[in-house]
């Protein structure tokens, strides 16, 4: 079970050793056990997974860090994988600007939400929020891969402010739309090849 994931397995074990301990009173240890994981669970809910892409060997955008794979310094692409409410906001803003502050040159942003699988009203202000923010710090904000209930989502929500034509059905889609903006002023000293257009290595890639 530590193999597979990790809190689940430490969770086991505390909750076996309690068990051992409190005994007779077995109950004790399976409500701490119960309890644990309902923190562990709303903990990544809170923490939605943020995934910087980039084009791997087989054509699809992929996680560039797992993959060992550069990064583009004019456009970033960030898969967003969990939900997405109005109490994650700040998370997911701070998670933004980390990945913002590695590449001052950075111009366009696209948020793959293929990942996305929860959004509800305090969501779409989330989104939103998230906008407003980078567009004031001069970035070109976009989203692409919404699935159909989240489109839903946004369709019916009457306070709904994001562009549209900022959403594209794919990441593509978004990536052919928007890289000739995002390198304008492309130096290619700095980066030679783009790896949203090609596959790049990490130790190939000139920082």
């Amino acid at each position: 079970i530590l193999k597979v994931f990790f809190p689940d397995g430490v969770i086991c074990i505390i909750t076996f050793l309690v068990t051992l301990y409190t005994a007779p009173h077995l109950d004790k240890g399976i409500i701490l056990g119960v309890l644990l994981s309902i923190a562990v669970f709303f903990y990544h809910k809170m923490r939605p997974s943020l995934a910087e892409l980039s084009l791997a060997p087989d054509g699809v955008f992929r996680d560039a860090r797992k993959n060992g794979l550069a990064l583009c310094n004019y456009l970033a692409v960030i898969r967003i994988n969990g939900p997405l409410f109005f109490a994650n906001l700040s998370y997911i803003e701070n998670e933004t600007l980390k990945i913002l502050r590695q590449f001052p040159r950075l111009r366009v942003i696209i948020f793959e939400c293929g990942g996305l699988n929860y959004l509800d009203a305090s969501g779409v202000k989330t989104l939103e929020l998230l906008v407003e923010r980078l567009v004031a710090g001069g970035f070109v904000v976009a989203f692409s891969s919404f699935n159909e209930k989240i489109l839903d989502v946004l369709e019916r929500d009457p306070r709904f402010k994001l562009d549209p034509q900022r959403i594209y059905p794919s990441l593509k889609d978004a990536v052919d739309d928007l890289w000739k903006l995002a390198h304008e002023n492309w130096d290619r000293r700095l980066e030679p090849r783009c790896p949203l257009k090609e596959v790049v290595p990490l130790k190939n890639r000139k920082r």
